[in-house]
C-alpha cells in the first residue's frame, strides 16, 4: 500500500476524526483535573497521574480506530467487513458531533476561566507578586526516626547544619532556621510551605540512629509540581557524620545549578572542629538553647552551656562552641526577666566577653572573627576598637547581605557608627530569609519607622500579618515606636477605647504596654502596669523608664538610667535601647557619663541621634 492509499484508508477508518476528538476531549480533562484536584486537598502527583494516562490512551485510542469498527452488531474487526458493509461514514458523522460539541465546550471553558476565574486587581486584598528565585530552597527539619524518637537534637543539628552550609553561597538563597523549622512535625503540602517561605525548591528527609549507626535519606523537592530533583539514602556511621553533611550540600547546591570550586567547599564546610565526639556535645547544647528561647525556660541555656563547655573539652579549637556560651550572659546583663540571684552582674560580664573573645581567637572565617570581637569590644570598658573594627568588618561584608553569626549586636554598633546602609540592607533581606521570624519582623519595623516614617511602618506591619498572622507583641512594638516618635494622635486612633488587653506575664509586655497607656494618659492603669512589670523584673531597663518620663516621674526614670548606666554591660544595654528605637536619644547624656565616655571613644556622632524633650 502506498501512501496514498494509506492515507484514504486512515481518513474511511476515522483515524484522524478519532486523533482528533481523543486531542479535545484530553485536553478539557487535564485542564478540569488541574483546576478542580488541588481544591479537593488531592496529592500533586494525581494531576500527572492524569496527564500521563490521557498520554499513554492517545496511541492506543488510533490502534482500536484502525483495528475495530463499530457496527449495528456490536465491534467488529476492520478486516472482516467488506467495504460495502461499512458504517465508517455514519461513524464519521457521529464523531463529527462529538468533535462540534467538545469544541464547543472547550471555549466555554476558555470564557469561564478568562471572565470567572480571573484574578481581581484589588491591591488591598491581594498579597503583592513576588518572583521567587529558581535558586532558592528550605531545609525543612529532618525527622527523627529513631526507635525511641530521642534523636531529635542530632537530626535538627543535622539539618541545621546542612541549612549553613548552603546560606555560605551568596547566589543561594536559603530560608532561616527560624521560619523553615516552623513545619517540623506538620503535615502541610509542600507547594504551601514553599509559597509561605518564598522558595522554589524544599529539602526534606529523616534520620534513623542506633548506636552509632546511621541511616540518613534527603530529597530535594521542586514545589511547583512536588517532583524529586535528587534524593539519596545514606547508611554510614556517626565518624562518618562530616562527609555525609558535605555531600548532601554539594548534591543539593549542584542540582541547583550552582557552581562550587574549592574555595567554596571550604567556606560551606567550616563547621569549626573536625571532632565527631565534640560536635555532638554541641548540637545537645544547640538544642537546649532552642527549647530556652521557644519558651521561657531561659535556665536551659545554663545546661546548653555545660554541653558547650564539654565540646571544648573535646576540641579547644571549637570556637563557635565559645562564642555560643555569651547567650546566657547577655540575658542576664539586657533582659529584666531574669534574676540577678543567678550571678553577680560583673561575673556575668567577664563570661560574656570572654566566651566572645575566645570565639574570635578560634574561629577560622575572617569575617566571623571580625563580628565576634567587635561585640566582646562593644560589651567592654572601652570602644577605641570600633571603629578600626567597624572599617574591617565592612569592607569584609562588601555586598553581601546576611552577617555569617546571627545574634548579636552587630547591627546597632554599626549605626551608632553611622553604617545605616549596610544594616538595613541586612535587615530588609532578613524578612526574605526569615519571614515567619518575630524578631526580623521587629527590626524590620524599626527600619521602616526610620526610614519612611508611621505610614512606612504600617506598610511593613501589614506584610508581616500576611507571614505571622496578627501578633500582639509585634503591633505593641510598633505602637510603641509611634508614641516614641510623639505621634500621640495617631496613637490614640489606633486605641480608641485605650490600652484594655495587658494583664501578661512577660515583663516586656509589660514594659510596651505600661509605656502605651502612659501615651495615651491611662496614667492609673500605666502605674499599675509598671507596678506589676517591676515586681517581676530584675532591674528597671530602660524601655520601662520610658513609661516613667511619659508619666512625668522624671527622677525616678533618670535613677534607672543612671543605674543601667553604672552596671556591668549597661553602656551596651542603654546602646541597643537607642538603635532599637529609630536612633531616639530619650534621656539625658549627662545622666550617663558611662555611656558617654564610649561614645566620645568610638566616635559617635550624636547629632544624628534624635533627642527626645519630655513634656512632663
Amino acid at each position: 500500500m502506498n501512501i496514498s492509499n494509506l492515507i484514504q484508508e486512515l481518513k474511511r477508518r476515522n483515524v484522524f476524526k478519532v486523533a482528533t476528538a481523543y486531542a479535545i476531549a484530553g485536553w478539557i480533562i487535564i485542564q478540569v483535573t488541574d483546576t478542580v484536584f488541588p481544591r479537593l486537598g488531592l496529592p500533586e502527583w494525581t494531576v500527572t497521574f492524569i496527564i500521563a494516562l490521557v498520554g499513554v490512551g492517545f496511541p492506543i485510542a488510533l490502534i482500536i480506530a484502525w483495528a475495530f469498527e463499530l457496527t449495528p452488531e456490536g465491534v467488529e474487526k476492520s478486516k472482516d467487513i467488506t467495504i460495502t458493509e461499512s458504517v465508517t461514514a455514519s461513524t464519521g458523522k457521529k464523531l463529527n458531533v462529538i468533535i462540534i460539541s467538545s469544541l464547543s465546550l472547550l471555549v466555554i471553558l476558555l470564557l469561564v476561566e478568562r471572565f470567572v476565574f480571573a484574578p481581581v486587581d484589588n491591591s488591598e486584598n491581594q498579597n503583592p507578586i513576588v518572583q521567587v528565585s529558581e535558586q532558592s530552597v528550605a531545609v525543612l527539619p529532618f525527622a527523627d526516626l529513631s526507635q525511641n524518637k530521642d534523636q531529635d537534637w542530632f537530626s535538627d543539628g543535622l539539618t541545621e547544619e546542612i541549612l549553613n552550609s548552603l546560606a555560605q553561597l551568596p547566589e543561594l538563597k536559603v530560608t532561616s532556621r527560624t521560619s523553615a523549622f516552623q513545619f517540623k512535625g506538620k503535615d502541610i503540602n509542600i507547594s504551601k510551605i514553599a509559597d509561605t517561605l518564598g522558595v522554589a525548591h524544599v529539602v526534606e528527609g529523616s534520620v534513623r540512629r542506633i548506636g552509632d549507626q546511621l541511616r540518613i535519606t534527603a530529597q530535594l523537592i521542586r514545589a511547583i509540581d512536588g517532583f524529586h530533583l535528587w534524593s539519596e539514602t545514606y547508611d554510614s556511621s556517626t565518624e562518618n557524620l562530616f562527609e555525609v553533611q558535605t555531600d548532601i550540600a554539594e548534591k543539593i547546591a549542584t542540582t541547583l545549578d550552582i557552581f562550587l570550586d574549592e574555595e567554596r567547599r571550604e567556606s560551606m564546610f567550616a563547621t569549626g572542629t573536625r571532632n565527631v565526639e565534640a560536635f555532638q556535645e554541641y548540637l545537645k547544647g544547640k538544642e537546649q538553647f532552642r527549647q530556652s528561647h521557644d519558651g521561657t525556660e531561659l535556665d536551659m541555656l545554663w545546661r546548653a552551656n555545660e554541653f558547650f563547655d564539654q565540646a571544648l573539652v573535646l576540641d579547644p579549637n571549637f570556637g563557635q562552641a565559645s562564642v555560643q556560651k555569651m547567650d546566657a550572659y547577655a540575658h542576664m546583663l539586657t533582659d529584666p526577666g531574669t534574676s540577678s540571684l543567678i550571678m553577680p552582674y560583673e561575673e556575668a560580664k567577664n563570661g560574656l566577653i570572654e566566651s566572645l573573645e575566645y570565639g574570635a581567637d578560634h574561629i577560622e572565617d575572617p569575617t566571623s572573627k571580625l563580628q565576634v570581637k567587635m561585640n566582646a569590644v562593644f560589651f567592654s570598658n572601652s570602644w577605641h576598637q570600633l571603629p578600626e573594627l567597624k572599617d574591617q568588618l565592612t569592607e569584609a561584608m562588601g555586598n553581601k547581605t546576611n552577617f555569617p553569626i546571627g545574634g548579636i549586636w552587630e547591627s546597632e554598633i554599626l549605626v551608632l557608627l553611622g553604617e545605616d546602609d549596610i544594616v538595613i540592607r541586612d535587615l530588609k533581606e532578613d524578612v526574605k530569609l526569615d519571614p515567619l521570624s518575630l524578631n526580623a519582623w521587629m527590626y524590620r519595623a524599626m527600619v521602616a519607622m526610620k526610614e519612611g516614617g508611621s505610614s512606612e511602618l504600617f506598610e511593613v506591619l501589614g506584610e508581616s500579618k500576611r507571614k505571622l498572622g496578627n501578633n500582639s507583641f509585634l503591633d505593641a512594638f510598633a505602637h510603641v515606636l509611634v508614641g516614641i516618635n510623639q505621634e500621640k494622635e495617631l496613637l490614640k486612633s489606633l486605641y480608641p477605647d485605650g490600652v484594655t488587653n495587658w494583664n501578661s506575664q512577660d515583663v516586656w509586655s509589660l514594659q510596651f504596654n505600661a509605656f502605651l497607656a502612659a501615651a495615651l494618659d491611662q496614667d492609673d492603669l500605666a502605674n499599675e502596669i509598671f507596678e506589676k512589670y517591676k515586681s517581676k523584673a530584675s532591674f528597671i531597663d530602660d524601655v520601662a523608664a520610658l513609661s516613667l518620663f511619659e508619666l512625668g516621674r522624671t527622677e525616678e526614670a533618670r535613677e534607672a538610667i543612671k543605674y543601667i548606666d553604672s552596671m556591668p554591660g549597661g553602656t551596651a544595654n542603654l546602646a541597643i535601647g537607642i538603635v532599637t528605637f529609630g536612633n531616639v536619644l530619650f534621656f539625658d547624656l549627662e545622666d550617663t557619663p558611662n555611656l558617654a565616655a564610649r561614645f566620645k571613644e568610638a566616635g559617635v556622632d550624636v547629632t544624628r541621634l534624635k533627642k527626645i524633650i519630655w513634656s512632663n
